[in-house]
């Protein structure tokens, strides 16, 4: 396969009805621009979401809430109501309490 050109993009078009949420997903991947901002710049949101209080957070959710405000900044039109990093945050906190509580229980 040395020197053979695969186009991702025809890929995931011709097989959107196959595998119709990963080929969304793809089409958001593959849109993304990059980004000529410094990485320092880019990387300064990382204190405004790891605080003392949500340092129990993983890697996982720091990672899903920075890409969600960098999806909500890029001022993408969705059909539904968008929720706020707040309420995702809210929403997360609550999940991994569940989870203790439920880990706890077993």
């Amino acid at each position: 396969m040395a020197g053979v050109e695969y186009d991702v993009i025809s890929f995931w078009k011709q097989n959107c009805t196959k595998f119709p949420i990963l080929s969304r997903i793809a089409k958001d991947v593959l849109a993304m621009q990059v980004s000529s901002v410094a990485s320092e710049s880019a990387f300064s949101t990382g204190g405004r979401i790891i605080s003392p209080s949500r340092s129990c957070l993983t890697h996982f959710m720091i990672e899903v809430l920075m890409c969600t405000e960098q999806w909500l900044k890029q001022d993408i039109s969705c059909e539904s109501r968008v929720l706020t990093n707040a309420e995702i945050i809210e929403d997360i906190e609550e999940q991994e309490k569940i989870k203790r509580g439920m880990s706890s229980i077993l």
